[in-house]
């Protein structure tokens, strides 16, 4: 499964030996008033960013798929034998074993090509698990967040200025309490295969439960009850006020239209996420 974002707490640092790389671009962010010691240092080197806190505290957040690109994009494949070696080097430059990496946050997910506008995607992104979908950017991201985590899906493709259609379906754990029950604890841990596939699994659990208006079903086909229907089913407002037995009912009878007068498209991204994972697992 590729990995994007980490943060982690870093264990048996060699601080001054850290602090005097001179790869590494440095700025203070905050002194003590009284004594005017250093209390928070950041050391940046391509997309990583290091934050050494009073001396003793360190902690690493970016993104390693962008720092596998040298810092500069993430929107192209990233397999598991590119994962490994990201994580190598990663090690080799902080001079700790990936075990010393303890993982706070992680963010995984699938870059998909489609074969239209990724707007008919996000546009179309209702709820996920009782909780709207927001749009907190000008560009086509749209977020659902959990207290664990969030579910994020956007136009990757967009993001970058590409010519490509390319969706991102991503989760984002704001807390590893999930993903400590499968094994996830360290940036070595992420060296088992096996452990990418529950990754997988998780994955698309959580996009099961998205609820998307297929854009692809065929209007004119549906009876005048169906076309009503249809209407009300692209309004956030009219998912949210449902009861979950009202919702539920609902829903069946929205994956029956897009089955019967559309493309099946959420069952097509579900399958596309399982396709291109399995294509990134060399």
């Amino acid at each position: 499964m590729p990995v994007d974002f980490i943060k982690a707490r870093l264990f048996n640092v060699d601080i001054p030996k850290l602090i005097s790389d001179k790869r590494f671009k440095q700025s203070v962010t905050y002194k003590e008033d009284d004594y005017g010691e250093c209390s928070r240092l950041i050391l940046e080197y391509k997309n990583l960013t290091i934050t050494i806190i009073k001396n003793k505290i360190v902690i690493l957040t970016g993104s390693i798929h962008y720092f596998y690109n040298d810092g500069i994009h993430n929107y192209n494949n990233f397999t598991f034998t590119n994962l490994i070696n990201t994580l190598d080097e990663v090690a080799n430059l902080l001079e700790i074993e990936l075990y010393q990496f303890r993982l706070q946050n992680i963010e995984f997910g699938i870059n998909l090509k489609l074969p239209y506008n990724v707007t008919n995607i996000t546009n179309n992104l209702l709820i996920h698990n009782q909780k709207e979908f927001l749009k907190p950017y000008h560009f086509d991201y749209k977020v659902t967040k959990h207290q664990r985590y969030w579910v994020k899906v956007y136009n990757k493709g967009k993001h970058f200025n590409r010519p490509d259609n390319i969706l991102r379906v991503e989760l984002k754990y704001k807390k590893m309490i999930d993903l400590n029950k499968i094994g996830l604890y360290t940036l070595e841990d992420l060296k088992n295969k096996d452990l990418h596939h529950q990754l997988l699994a998780i994955l698309l659990d959580k996009w099961s439960k998205v609820l998307l208006y297929d854009f692809t079903i065929d209007k004119s086909q549906l009876r005048p009850l169906y076309k009503s229907k249809s209407l009300e089913y692209q309004n956030q407002n009219y998912w949210l006020n449902l009861t979950s037995v009202e919702r539920t009912r609902q829903k069946k009878l929205l994956q029956t239209l897009s089955l019967e007068y559309g493309a099946n498209t959420h069952h097509q991204i579900s399958t596309l996420i399982e396709h291109q994972y399995k294509s990134l697992m060399i």
